[in-house]
């Protein structure tokens, strides 16, 4: 999962409304009748406690689920450590970076390719357009070969913008480089989930959960 979210996979944040506080919200499911939990308050006597309680019970009642609840701080505290111990261990970040760097090095050797591709066609248009232009000189019809020389003259044009890219794209470093960039970005971690807004701690959550099945009765997550 978290190879797949290097890689280029996209994890988006679908909690229960737009800031909820619910960081699990979208992911977290009954291990009982499979519904999505919703996060909800248990009034105590001088407190209110966050928790998640299974949407088959509160859409449906008894006849789809128990009324199972977990408490919300707890599950979300375990989730992040979890996270958080992921992100330290040093064998597994190596493990990461290998992944990376073969990710990285396949795309660097498709550039090279892709570029030797790119001056191949931008010659083989010159060629096109230069015969063209000999044949306007000999007295071909102007107009037909006027507008032939111009698709030829912009399909050469869009390769060169192209190979400017993927030439940009080369330059912003070696692959060992963008891989050791990226995998600073973990860091992060701990600063979003502390001072981060609730969409974005969401959306980094998902890029390392991708659902939690929660079976109260066995307290266990």
């Amino acid at each position: 999962r978290t190879k797949q979210a290097f890689a280029g996979g996209k994890f988006t944040a679908t909690g229960n409304r737009p800031g909820s506080e619910y960081l699990l919200s979208g992911i977290i499911k009954c291990g009982e009748c499979g519904y999505n939990f919703h996060g909800g308050r248990r009034k105590n006597k001088d407190s209110i406690t966050r928790v998640y309680r299974c949407g088959g019970y509160n859409l449906y009642g008894s006849d789809i689920c128990s009324r199972l609840e977990t408490n919300a701080k707890s599950l979300e505290d375990f989730i992040i450590s979890h996270i958080q111990k992921k992100i330290d261990n040093p064998v597994w970040r190596n493990e990461l970076k290998k992944e990376l760097l073969e990710v990285l090095q396949i795309a660097e050797k498709r550039s090279g390719t892709r570029l030797c591709e790119i001056d191949k066609e931008i010659k083989e248009l010159s060629l096109k357009i230069e015969n063209w232009k000999m044949a306007i000189e000999k007295g071909l019809e102007l107009d037909n070969a006027v507008n032939i020389i111009n698709k030829y003259a912009y399909q050469r044009e869009q390769l060169y913008r192209e190979k400017n890219r993927t030439v940009e794209k080369a330059k912003s470093g070696s692959a060992e480089i963008i891989a050791d960039k990226m995998l600073s970005y973990l860091d992060d971690f701990k600063d979003i989930i502390e001072r981060g807004e609730p969409e974005r701690k969401k959306d980094f959550v998902r890029k390392f959960v991708k659902s939690v099945i929660v079976y109260p009765k066995m307290k266990q997550a």
